[in-house]
């Protein structure tokens, strides 16, 4: 009987000294955390302004990029006009190239307002 009320009350002295060590390590962390985040500073140059200038340049892009797409697809059809196949739709000569532009379409009409 002794044997077994020594053994809980170790049990429960070591259960008590791993939770108040580990607790003890992540009242550390947490407390570091807390400072780091009290000494970020937000950055002087970070304005309207400059978050105004950088989504016009980031909408700029995106035009540009439809521009892109759109040589990318008239390069596409002329490459296979000169090749001298005659203008067809078929899917799986194509298919590649419709799931391409279909997906990039797909982002632009149901993104656009997020990309300007």
């Amino acid at each position: 009987m002794e044997s077994e009320t020594a053994l809980t009350l170790f049990r429960i002295i070591g259960g008590v000294a791993v939770i108040a060590i580990f607790g003890g390590l992540a009242l550390r962390r947490a407390n570091w955390l807390y400072q780091l985040t009290r000494k970020a500073a937000p950055a002087p140059d970070r304005n309207l302004k400059v978050a105004a200038k950088a989504n016009a340049k980031h909408a700029i892009s995106n035009i540009f990029g439809n521009e892109k797409l759109l040589r990318w697809s008239l390069a596409y059809s002329d490459t296979w006009r000169h090749m001298g196949h005659v203008s067809s739709f078929d899917a799986h000569v194509h298919g590649v190239y419709y799931s391409v532009c279909q997906a990039l379409f797909y982002a632009f009409c149901y993104r656009h307002t997020a990309m300007m």
